[in-house]
Order: structure tokens, then C-alpha cells, then sequence
């Protein structure tokens, strides 16, 4: 099945989103630096990529390279490649994933790799800003999402947030997030869904605000 079209990811490709860059309008919280963060959250990691892009590759290299000494990056041009590294005896700790790929759906995509390995936090890093399409991608089980640009100390601490068992979204999508729930609680849609969904989305919303998801949830898949 080919991949989705993000409805907002063309306009962005053409313009300021889809270069990296120094300049972040859709940035975290402030990040600290990164040599000043608690030693556990150092720890060498192992992070998968998956991207068809090169400048990509060499813009996370070159972050790692100045916040991230001794983190492992795996470059996977395809789905199917990471499905396979996830397999493995030592699977990623975080897996960077660009929805905009052609093989499957952003969501068909994401929902593969959290059922392939749960100790594998999935962050989508993407020039999509389709509140929609933020939600779907939560609720398949990203636990962090990045739009293009961010800068590279914030890209370092994301990954290092999730790999602790916390969330990282970006301000555009926690709006997003948020925004949903409203329309959830403004509707008669609320009603329909499972007493674990609300509990898992109004849990992201909380979890939104202080960063950490409760351990009942943390491996929650929709």
C-alpha cells in the first residue's frame, strides 16, 4: 500500500520546514545541555533511522557527533529494512521515522514497529503538520513527534526522553493533541470509544504536560 500523503507536507517541503536547520518554530521545551543532563540519560544508545533522505542521515550524525559521543545511529531507507533490525537479539532503543515513506502508511507503518518490538521507542521526525495525522500516529504508538526543523541539542534530548520511558512532542503537536481531545469532548465521538482509549488519551494529554507516562500505559498500542 503506498504511503500517505501528509495534506500539509507539500507546502512544507517547499519551504522553511523542510530544511534542517538552526532556527526551530516548532520547538520543545527548552532543552538543557546536554552534557548537563542526569547521567542516565547519557547513556550510549542505539538509534534507528529511518529516511530516504541523505542530508537527513548526515544532519542526525552530525548531532550525535556534538551532543551524543558514543550513540550508535542505523541508517534504514525502508520500513521493511528497520522491521527487520527490530527483530534482532538487540533491537534500537529509539527509531526515527519520516512517515512520508512509499512502501506503507504512516500509521500501517508505525503499528508494525511497536508490535515488532516494544522496547523500541518509535518518535516520528517528519515535515508533517497534519493535526489528523499526529493524532492517528500517537494513537498507533509514537511516543514522540518532531517536525522539521528541529536543532540538533533538542533532536539529542528527545531521543534520550523517550529512551527513559518519557514522551517528547514537539509545541505544534501537543496543540494538536490537545486539539482533538477538545473536539472529542465538544462531540458525541467521545462516547464511542473504549474506556482504554480515554484513559490512554487523556493519560497523553497529561503526559504532555509533565513528560512522563504512567508505566501502565508506556507500552499502551492502539
Amino acid at each position: 500500500m503506498a504511503g500517505e500523503k501528509c495534506p500539509r507536507a507539500a507546502k512544507a517541503a517547499g519551504g522553511r520546514a523542510a530544511r534542517i536547520s538552526q532556527d526551530d518554530s516548532h520547538a520543545l521545551m527548552p532543552a538543557p545541555a546536554v552534557s548537563a543532563l542526569p547521567r542516565q540519560s547519557r547513556r550510549r544508545l542505539r538509534v534507528a533511522l529511518i529516511d530516504n533522505k541523505q542530508r537527513i542521515d548526515d544532519f542526525v550524525r552530525k548531532a550525535f557527533a556534538a551532543h551524543a559521543e558514543g550513540w550508535v545511529l542505523e541508517i534504514h531507507r525502508t520500513a521493511h529494512s528497520a522491521l527487520g533490525a527490530l527483530r534482532s537479539p538487540s533491537p534500537p532503543d529509539v527509531v526515527l521515522l519520516e512517515v512520508r515513506l512509499s512502501s506503507l502508511s504512516g500509521v500501517q507503518c508505525v503499528r508494525q514497529l511497536a508490535a515488532c518490538q516494544a522496547r523500541s521507542r518509535i518518535v516520528i521526525f517528519s515535515v508533517c503538520t497534519d493535526d489528523n495525522m499526529i493524532v492517528q500516529l500517537t494513537m498507533a504508538g509514537a511516543v514522540g513527534y518532531l517536525i522539521k526543523p528541529v536543532r540538533p541539542e533538542h533532536l539529542v534530548w528527545a531521543i534520550s526522553e523517550v529512551a527513559q520511558g518519557r514522551l517528547a512532542f514537539c509545541a505544534e503537536a501537543q496543540a494538536a493533541l490537545l486539539s482533538c481531545l477538545h473536539r472529542m469532548g465538544a462531540s458525541e465521538c467521545c462516547t464511542k470509544l473504549s474506556g482504554r482509549e480515554r484513559e490512554i488519551m487523556l493519560h497523553l494529554l497529561r503526559a504532555c504536560r509533565t513528560r512522563t507516562l504512567p508505566a501502565s500505559l508506556a507500552s499502551a498500542r492502539a
